[in-house]
């Protein structure tokens, strides 16, 4: 495939899968198209969300991306980066994982092994975890360990 055919598929593919991960209200189609596929990995994937207003929710990037099913994205270094959603586009979460199965269509990420959740407040790591966008919810299912880097008060009462 030459140079310019891969740059158009990646595009193809990029804008078939981030017109899935808008909100439903966004678009009345949110199904990337079926004929999207790449064999060899997409280098530098990036996926951004984006709400009703058109203000960032969140970024997902990846070194390298696997898109054998338009579905279903294999990332390999994930870096999720959960924004405020208005204007200052400020950062209030960045997610970290070495590998994530990105499911576009229904905003969840996955990832069988390590995660790091970074936020100004915390900090969280643990395995076999599930992120869902749209219910702002994490799930870590084994070596959950939080760290608060905020007071806690009246935790005990």
């Amino acid at each position: 495939m030459t140079a310019p055919h891969a740059t158009r598929l990646v595009r193809h593919i990029l804008a078939a899968t981030a017109l899935a991960a808008l909100p439903l209200a966004s678009f009345s189609v949110a199904t990337p198209d079926s004929r999207i596929s790449s064999p060899t990995p997409v280098k530098n994937f990036s996926l951004p969300v984006f709400n009703d207003d058109g203000f960032h929710t969140m970024l997902i990037r990846g070194r390298e991306a696997l898109i054998a099913n338009p579905a279903r994205v294999e990332l390999t270094d994930m870096t999720l980066s959960l924004y405020s959603g208005d204007a200052t586009r400020a950062v209030d979460t960045i997610i970290l994982a070495p590998a994530a199965t990105v499911t576009p269509a229904s905003r969840i990420v996955t990832g069988p092994d390590l995660i790091r959740l970074i936020r100004d407040d915390l900090e969280l790591t643990g395995r076999d975890w599930t992120y869902t966008h749209d219910e702002t919810r994490i799930v870590i299912r084994r070596q959950a360990r939080i760290v608060f880097n905020a007071p806690l008060e009246n935790l005990l009462k």
